[in-house]
């Protein structure tokens, strides 16, 4: 299986470089929900968007609308858990590369079928949490010692908070600060690490994807700590005014004569 993974991923990196000669002929512009990102995450995201606008045209004219598509990259992904509690690392990358290739092409099909819907966004959001579980829970089984398993049980959990912070927060009336290991970086982080430990011996592969948890791990656990604090001490600041403004006194009336007190 470490044979196929490796002979896929020398593929994808000859597709890649021929599709980037090309990109940069025709220059696309960088979608605007991606200025916000880091300059990896804007290198890379406008080269997925722009890639798989086509794909997003086949399906559309196939009649599929965007949850289809939140189903498949949710599948996909899920498989990656599969082949990654088999040991197959390379495979799971492949898996887990395709799925989140789908993860931006559903919002893309929805805002081309001008369908962008609450529902829909609902769904996405709820299947990223479980591809996450699937995700890290099929590492955990994948892995031969404890360690392993406990940096995937923490990144999932950490994860978890990253998001659950986030919404919270915004349910309160909060925004949430943009920084930290967000979804998109520890999407990339795991497929790239799963991708191109093929290119290494066998014998590497499951301690290359022990450390991209640990790494999954560490970076989710400090960014739901700052978000978790950072949210909180928001909250404080809103409801210091309400507690601080004193009481309101009703106008004293008219004085009374002396003879009537």
């Amino acid at each position: 299986m470490h044979f196929y993974a490796r002979f896929l991923l020398l593929s994808y990196l000859g597709i890649w470089a021929i599709s980037l000669l090309f990109m940069a002929v025709a220059r696309p512009p960088l979608p605007p929900r991606l200025a916000n990102y880091g300059l990896v995450i804007r290198v890379m995201g406008r080269w997925m968007y722009w890639w798989s606008a086509p794909v997003v045209r086949w399906f559309d004219a196939r009649g599929l609308n965007a949850n289809h598509v939140t189903f498949l990259g949710f599948s996909l992904t899920a498989f990656a858990g599969l082949l990654a509690a088999q040991g197959w690392w390379g495979l799971a990358g492949s898996a887990l590369m395709f799925g989140s290739l789908c993860d931006i092409m559903d919002g893309e099909l929805a805002r081309l079928q001008n369908a962008s819907r609450a529902s829909g966004a609902f769904l996405d959001s709820s299947l990223d949490r479980l591809s996450e579980i699937a995700l890290f829970g099929g590492m955990a089984a994948g892995f031969t010692d404890r360690t392993g398993a406990y940096w995937a049980y923490v990144a999932v959990g950490a994860s978890m908070m990253v998001s659950y912070a986030r919404a919270r927060g915004e349910g309160l009336g909060v925004s949430c600060p943009p920084g930290g290991l967000e979804r998109p970086h520890r999407v990339l982080i795991m497929m790239f690490t799963l991708l191109f430990i093929a290119l290494f011996p066998e014998r590497w592969a499951m301690l290359g994807a022990e450390v991209a948890c640990a790494v999954v791990a560490v970076g989710a656990t400090a960014t739901a700590v700052s978000r978790l604090s950072t949210i909180y001490a928001m909250l404080r600041r809103k409801e210091e005014p309400a507690a601080a403004e004193p009481p309101v006194r009703p106008a004293p009336g008219p004085e009374k004569p002396a003879s009537a007190r």
